[in-house]
């Protein structure tokens, strides 16, 4: 059957007439054994090694729930910038100096019970109900960066200063 105009068929008929083998991945939470779903008895690859060990506790659905969170870009404006322009910076997030990750924790009746760890490129949070590993889209310095608990909220708020490699002084 050829399509309009005497050309050779429909979007749909481009390509090969076999289906590829598609695997799709277990819902989360849902406990199968995956050699057993797909009937097979071919063994599976070992998973690659981890570049930290600790993070490999985060491969791993242990139940813990992953708690929400924002990412919040901070920039130190005068009034020589906001009505004059003479800095140069522009509202981009290529001129803010701190991001701010807010972590909302409801379960969580304090900080006491939270672990937290930052990296320059990650952040890792642990605690019994909660844990979350987040690649951080700019790289912070981690020594200067500092956590506070807002109970009232039940939130959060990590910030550390961005670092900044690619502008000159």
């Amino acid at each position: 059957m050829q399509a309009h105009g005497g050309h050779g068929g429909t979007p749909a008929t481009i390509g090969s007439r076999e289906l590829l083998p598609v695997t799709v991945a277990q819902p989360r939470g849902a406990r199968v054994d995956a050699q057993k779903a797909a009937g097979s008895k071919q063994q599976q690859k070992p998973p690659a090694a981890p570049a930290d060990e600790k993070d490999l506790a985060f491969d791993r659905d242990d139940g813990r729930e992953v708690p929400s969170h924002d990412l919040v870009y901070k920039q130190a404006v005068g009034t020589s910038d906001a009505f004059l322009g003479m800095s140069g910076k522009d509202p981009s997030s290529a001129c803010c100096e701190t991001l701010v990750v807010r972590i909302r924790l409801p379960q969580a009746a304090s900080s006491a019970g939270l672990d937290l760890d930052v990296r320059p490129t990650r952040l890792r949070l642990l605690s019994e109900h909660y844990k979350l590993l987040l690649h951080l889209p700019r790289k912070v310095d981690a020594d200067r960066g500092r956590a506070r608990w807002d109970a009232a909220k039940r939130e959060l708020a990590v910030s550390a200063p961005i670092v900044d490699e690619d502008r000159f002084p």
